[in-house]
């Protein structure tokens, strides 16, 4: 009977998105919506690696459906809240393990959040308390958005095919002014890998020099406030000569960006798309400290990004190219992390030469219908059911790369 009601609900919520009608329950008043999309995602690793293995056209796939609710309990106080889920199979399917030879369905929070608003439009504050999605780089489609992804010891950057971005659990403060500032401070808690529940404190600014070019910048101090000292802390010593070197979790990460749209210089009477033509870059430094043996050099832990938007005159909505520069000398992995509670890299026999990441972005939307294209040496991870099959480190090296499609409809 619960279920049946719990479904009813749903249904009644639904109902006016599914018959074409604007997805708001009291129209009249604005104070409450439901949206949320579904897609399918398919491709192809052409050339990549699994556990040092070579890879050679191995098939992707995966289904995604989100739906998610807002609700304004009055004039200053706002609530989200927004589940996800996933139908998927592990990426290495073991002989003999039946678990690694079917799907699975993964449901998990997208957004969880109590927001206050306090102030007008010219100097607004937004107060959120909860699980939310972040995006401080509205120009990157897959490379960068290094603060908020990357970590320092040991230096590792990810990245997901179509969600540039990062779920955070914690707190924020949100400013805007005039249209032309933007500030976030954050207080959030780790919850990818180890040590959790950890707090980070983030603040970044976005600054509109000009109504063609932002620029951004922004600090993160990683692991501030750890919730166990001992895990965080003195988790490998590192002995030179006499003196021994602990390291640690614990890191100050540094980011800059720029974005800068050459169609505001000039009239191009509808013959470029909103996107056309905008040229973007961010670097950071994940892990300001140096320390002796495996972090001596900060130019290693320091990815550089440049994007540019190839004009599409209005045939797509978005056509991106994307390169990175990093000269990490070691993988791309959390291994160590994983297997050993340990702040240190992956050591390999000879230097990692895999500098150069790149990324090619295509998208067209039809109204609520979109098909996105990429292909791209990045930074992806494949994922296994299996303890034993899991790999830590990157997919993809020297002349690897993917491609994916995917076919999204929303509401």
């Amino acid at each position: 009977m619960k279920h049946a009601l719990f479904l009813f609900v749903i249904c009644r919520m639904l109902a006016p998105a599914f018959a074409g009608e604007p997805a708001v329950l009291d129209s009249a008043k604005q104070n409450a919506a439901v949206s949320g999309f579904a897609s399918m995602e398919f491709g192809q690793i052409v050339r990549g690696y699994h556990k040092e293995a070579p890879v050679d056209h191995y098939w992707l796939q995966r289904a995604l459906t989100n739906i998610s609710f807002f609700s304004s309990l009055n004039t200053w106080l706002r609530v989200y809240c927004g589940l996800e889920g996933e139908l998927w199979g592990s990426f290495y399917q073991t002989p003999g393990a039946p678990e690694t030879q079917q799907l699975y369905y993964s449901p998990y929070i997208d957004r969880a959040e109590g927001v206050v608003t306090l102030g007008k439009n010219n100097a607004r504050f937004e107060i959120g308390a909860g699980c939310f999605p972040f995006k401080y780089n509205p120009d990157a489609r897959n490379l960068g958005e290094y603060l908020m992804r990357g970590d320092p010891y040991p230096t590792y950057v990810p990245t997901t095919f179509d969600y540039a971005c990062t779920r955070l659990l914690g707190f924020r403060i949100h400013h805007e002014m005039f249209g032309m500032v933007r500030q976030d401070l954050l207080l959030t808690s780790a919850t990818d890998h180890y040590p959790l529940y950890d707090f980070a404190l983030s603040y970044l600014a976005a600054v509109r020099v000009h109504p063609a070019v932002t620029l951004g910048a922004g600090v993160c101090l990683d692991h501030l406030l750890a919730v166990n000292d001992s895990m965080t802390d003195k988790m490998f010593r590192y002995a030179q000569g006499v003196d021994t070197v602990d390291y640690t979790f614990r890191g100050t990460k540094v980011m800059a960006r720029l974005s800068c749209d050459p169609k505001k210089f000039f009239a191009s009477n509808g013959l470029f798309g909103e996107n056309d033509l905008v040229l973007y870059a961010e670097a950071a430094i994940l892990g300001m400290a140096n320390y002796a043996g495996f972090y001596s050099d900060w130019g290693r832990r320091m990815p550089v990004m440049l994007g540019f938007n190839f004009p599409a005159f209005n045939l797509l909505t978005m056509a991106a190219v994307e390169a990175e520069w990093w000269s990490g000398p070691y993988p791309n992995s959390l291994y160590q992390v994983a297997k050993y509670n340990q702040p240190i890299p992956v050591i390999r026999a000879g230097s990692s030469k895999d500098y150069w990441k790149w990324s090619v972005y295509l998208r067209r939307d039809f109204g609520p219908f979109a098909i996105i294209a990429q292909a791209a040496n990045d930074h992806m991870r494949t994922r296994s059911l299996r303890e034993n099959d899991q790999d830590y480190e990157q997919a993809l090296r020297e002349k690897s790369w993917y491609w994916m499609l995917k076919l999204r409809f929303g509401f």
